[in-house]
């Protein structure tokens, strides 16, 4: 038996000589300038490995760290409050905002068979102008037990708890006004009505404008107490607010401004109450704290000297770092990860407002999925408003398979593109060709393809439509008849640039489905004489 795996591997890895060259015409725009070359990203277990041929695929995950205090979906960041993003429950981070994980299961592939060959974590942000800055903030620093008896009068928050009273009348233009108590907080309002005469249904309450139903109570020889037969119970968080008696005037035709002045209700506060205190944070752009499913604390990790762009005055001080966690996510594996403590600042500033978020790029392997070519490769873009012709990206050195239909998948990670400012495309040549296609996925359209959309698969913490700031897109781009990438292709072109909106962009992911000689064996009969 003759086997011819050696010679074929060997003509396989000469096929996959790096012909990589990344040329933008910095001439086409002067407002639109490439500041960092981009260039293939490599792992340091393969420093000369520029182009992942494996039997697998790469995926993406990321989230946005901060977001407008009043947030919709279509809201920009431009000239609003900026808020952090704080959800993984823990008083030592400012902020934090998670992402799960999943691989595929093409071909009957099991995830957690996987293996991980490389994993990159970016984050990206317009924050303060210095790489290293302090952050004061008022913040949850513990808790305390409380069990507090108060009177509360009208307008006033309940110490301890997210609830406030306000106090007002009932038929003002009737003789017969009663007062009514309203509890507020946590989205929720608890309404009290004590009217002035009955037997029966002298107090009622309705829960968030529902119909109202009676409480019973027992009411002093003046009418001016009502004292609950059980007391009605509110749970906020680790407090309970009990509400045990309310409290008015004697008189029936009070003015609003009279009630307010002499009614009152009785309550009670117990349980763990946060303590908040000032604390301030020393900030670095080059490191953030990462939490993966199998850790139970976060790790900081730092992004090397060259990592990647850190603008001070110019292009908007957007930043952008990487860091190599190969290690970190073969160690963790699938499921969800954490991104804590982004350098960022909270607040409104002029002209292109405050964002941040982060994303990661995972290669991996299972022997049941297809042969791919993986590229990943990195950079500085700034791409200002009225970009209208827009710049290249040369990408050479795959190796699409031979026969069939070729399969396309391309990954983007970038910063500041906003929902509502239109004309930013990213666009690919048809086979080398002056045509070009429009590109976009499910969360974007070719008119708005950096419009603040997550689309990585895996859910979020929080999941939310509008990420005002940051774009984390995986999709396959449409090559029927092989229109865009034909059998044997090594090379194709990205155009991309905006005609209104502004954005930066630092990391693009490719994979085409790869040809690779099967490796075979020759039977022979050999005569012995």
């Amino acid at each position: 038996m003759k086997n011819l795996y050696t010679n074929k591997v060997n003509k396989l890895l000469s096929c996959l000589v790096l012909l990589f060259v990344l040329l933008f015409g910095n001439t086409i725009e002067t407002n639109a300038q490439v500041k960092k070359t981009f260039t293939q990203r490599t792992s340091a277990y393969s420093p000369t490995q520029k182009i992942y041929n494996v039997k697998g695929d790469f995926t993406m995950l990321g989230n946005t760290s901060l977001t407008p205090q009043n947030y919709s979906d279509t809201q920009n960041n431009n000239g609003q409050v900026m808020t952090y993003v704080d959800k993984d429950s823990d008083l030592n981070t400012f902020n934090s905002s998670s992402s799960t994980l999943v691989l595929s299961s093409e071909n009957g592939a099991i995830p957690s068979c996987s293996n991980i060959v490389y994993a990159g974590l970016y984050w990206t942000g317009k924050s303060s102008a210095n790489e290293t800055f302090s952050v004061t903030k008022n913040v949850q620093t513990g808790t305390q037990f409380v069990n507090n008896n108060l009177t509360v009068v009208h307008n006033q928050n309940i110490a301890n708890t997210n609830y406030a009273l306000s106090i007002g009348r009932n038929n003002p233009s009737n003789s017969n006004r009663n007062p009514i108590y309203t509890f507020n907080g946590n989205g929720n309002s608890y309404v009290f009505n004590f009217f002035n005469s009955g037997a029966t249904n002298r107090v009622t309450l309705s829960i968030n404008s529902a119909a109202a139903i009676a409480i019973p109570v027992t009411v002093n020889g003046t009418g001016t107490l009502a004292t609950l037969t059980t007391p009605y119970i509110i749970n906020d968080g680790g407090v309970v607010l009990t509400i045990r008696s309310l409290t008015r005037s004697a008189a029936t035709n009070l003015s609003t401004g009279d009630t307010q002045s002499t009614s009152s209700a009785s309550v009670n506060v117990t349980g763990n109450a946060p303590v908040f205190g000032n604390v301030t944070k020393n900030f670095n752009k080059r490191q953030v704290s990462l939490k993966g499913p199998g850790s139970s604390s976060y790790t900081t990790v730092t992004a090397s000297t060259n990592d990647i762009y850190y603008p001070s005055g110019s292009d908007d001080n957007i930043f952008s770092a990487y860091t190599e966690i190969t290690d970190y996510v073969k160690t963790n594996g699938i499921g969800e990860y954490w991104v804590a403590d982004m350098p960022l600042l909270e607040g409104n500033i002029t002209g292109t407002g405050y964002s941040g978020g982060w994303g990661m790029i995972i290669i991996y392997e299972n022997s049941k999925m297809k042969w791919r070519d993986i590229t990943i490769f990195d950079g500085y873009a700034y791409v200002s408003a009225s970009n209208t012709t827009g710049f290249d990206l040369p990408v050479s050195g795959f190796n699409a398979v031979q026969y069939g239909n070729v399969g396309v998948k391309l990954g983007t990670i970038a910063s500041e593109g906003d929902v509502s400012f239109t004309g930013d495309y990213f666009r690919i040549s048809n086979r080398n060709t002056a045509v070009y296609t429009d590109l976009s996925h499910s969360g974007n359209s070719t008119g708005n393809f950096f419009n603040s959309s997550i689309n990585s698969g895996g859910a979020r913490n929080p999941q939310l439509i509008n990420n005002t700031g940051i774009d984390v897109a995986m999709f396959n781009i449409d090559n029927t008849g092989n229109a865009i990438i034909n059998n044997g292709d090594q090379n194709t072109n990205f155009r991309y640039g905006t005609t209104s909106d502004t954005y930066s962009i630092f990391a693009i992911a490719m994979a085409i489905d790869a040809y690779v000689p099967e490796t075979e064996g020759v039977l022979t009969n050999t005569t012995i004489n």
